[in-house]
């Protein structure tokens, strides 16, 4: 075999075409594919259709004999889904020469120029080594995905590509950096699957007001984790307003009676005062994503417990991000994306910022993986052995290094450091409540189909000038840290009960002293 050759791109995937120039009889070619450098190889590619603990159930593509002069293409159930380094073999003693070696990506089908997206986010981070950090936060794949035409929202770019996609983070992400949430829509069960689901899970709610599930192979969170889920589905603003919107008052009604009751159930049996968490029903440990969604989806009942779970979930961290206690030997950056968000709610924006310099710091740097996306989980010394022992048989080449459920801190930076929100259909009504986190001043924003929503705000001495631009027609509340008078437009304006302002969309100016 001749020496190979290796290409590397960023995280890319989709057809990949070469011109074959010369040629002789006997001459061979194949191409291998991974994410991470740890797997380049002449005679395999990293894992995407199947564990194995030899890690080599993928292997190469041979492209057809005899080789021919000509374009090379791939076929779609060719292509490679996520990879950043090609290597090109030549598998025999006899000169070839090929050139034009390119790739169409094929994620995105459906845009025809990948740079059009409007949402972005920026700031200075003086408490990370890079200032920019927050800014950048054998195989077949002819499937279909689903009774649907056009794209869908799938959990990672290798491998997991069908509709079980954990959208309570990517579907955030989807919509504050593209606006698109086509693929979301497409991923999406209908309106009556929905409600079918939610009568399912109803039924498993015995005497004490919580879910009785079984645990399988495949669950790290217990009883407490579903149980949140559940109220995550009920929950008056998730599943009443849905329904609500389909003209089923009645529906909705119930769900927020469920959500009411499950939350008194699930603070009178779970809470654990002495440790100042949720813990679990049946092995008594305290989840990360248990504790991280009950403050995120409102179980808490107070302030103070919100601040004792953000103050307990700390002690789970690693200086690469929280070693979960639901399954041994395991960062999860899709928890850690809640863990993220819980932080901001209960106001420790600086701590939120701490789990993101870790966790989110080591994955962008560190040179296992691609550097430009995000691993869908990793070990505590910081190896690709994600699950490793729970299903996925030592094979660290199948871990996904393009993972949409890893990406919590791009919907949380716009969510709570710039505190921009829409609170109802495309931001007919929105909401901005910045947490500064420590930092001097931030800038972003999103489209929806009404127009532009953007913040901008900066520190200066003891003063807070935020800048808000939203589409005309809309109205908003404004809640601004700080003491003293508010001034809106360079007028004084009183707050409400809550702190907040209601002001109309358009461009506003609002100014308040943050000590």
């Amino acid at each position: 075999m001749a020496r190979p050759e290796w290409l590397h791109f960023r995280e890319v995937g989709g057809i990949l075409s070469l011109d074959v120039e010369k040629t002789a009889p006997g001459a061979a070619l194949s191409l291998s594919f991974t994410e991470s450098p740890e797997f380049i190889s002449p005679t395999l590619s990293d894992d995407s259709c199947r564990t194995t603990s030899t890690e080599n159930s993928d292997g190469v593509q041979a492209l057809p004999s005899p080789l021919s002069v000509g374009t090379f293409t791939q076929t779609i159930g060719q292509q490679r889904g996520g990879f950043r380094f090609l290597t090109i073999v030549s598998n025999s003693a006899t000169p070839v020469s090929i050139s034009n070696v390119s790739l169409a990506i094929t994620f995105m089908p459906h845009w025809d120029d990948l740079r059009a997206y409007a949402g972005y986010f920026s700031t200075q981070d003086p408490g990370f080594h890079d200032p920019n950090f927050l800014t950048n936060c054998g195989w077949s794949n002819n499937a279909s995905g689903g009774p649907v035409v056009g794209p869908i929202l799938v959990d990672g770019a290798k491998r997991d590509r069908w509709c079980q996609c954990d959208m309570g983070i990517s579907s955030h992400t989807e919509f504050v950096a593209l606006n698109d949430l086509l693929p979301s829509k497409n991923a999406l069960t209908v309106w009556t699957n929905y409600t079918k689901a939610l009568a399912f899970l109803e039924g498993q709610v015995d005497s004490t007001g919580l879910v009785k599930s079984p645990s399988f192979a495949n669950d790290w969170g217990g009883t407490m984790a579903k149980v949140t889920i559940l109220r995550r589905m009920r929950r008056s603003d998730h599943a009443a307003d849905l329904a609500n919107h389909v003209g089923d008052t009645a529906l909705s009604s119930r769900y927020v009676a469920n959500a009411s009751s499950i939350k008194a159930a699930f603070n009178e049996i779970l809470w654990d005062d002495a440790a100042g968490m949720f813990r679990t029903v049946t092995s008594r440990l305290h989840p990360q994503d248990g504790n991280s969604l009950a403050i995120l989806f409102n179980l808490t009942n107070t302030a103070a417990q919100n601040a004792a779970v953000s103050k307990g979930l700390t002690t789970f961290w690693t200086d690469i991000g929280p070693l979960s206690p639901e399954l041994n030997d395991t960062i999860i950056p899709f928890v850690g994306g809640f863990e993220v968000q819980a932080h901001f709610i209960a106001g420790e924006g600086e701590r939120a910022l701490d789990l993101l310099h870790r966790e989110w710091g080591y994955m962008l740097y560190t040179n296992l993986s691609v550097q430009s996306t995000l691993l869908e989980g990793f070990t505590a010394n910081g190896s690709l052995g994600y699950r490793s022992a729970a299903g996925y048989d030592f094979d660290h080449s199948y871990t996904s290094h393009s993972h949409g459920w890893a990406t919590g801190p791009t919907p949380a930076l716009t969510f709570f450091v710039l505190g921009l929100t829409v609170t109802s259909p495309q931001g007919a009504t929105w909401s901005v409540a910045p947490v500064l986190s420590g930092l001097r001043a931030a800038e972003g924003g999103f489209e929806t189909g009404l127009g532009w929503f953007g913040v901008k705000w900066s520190v200066n001495g003891n003063v807070l000038t935020l800048d808000i631009d939203t589409p005309s027609g809309t109205r908003g509340s404004v809640v601004i840290p700080g003491e003293g008078s508010v001034q809106v437009d360079g007028k004084a304006v009183k707050v409400d009960a809550v702190g907040s302002v209601t002001i109309s969309g358009g461009t506003h100016r609002v100014v308040r002293n943050v000590t």
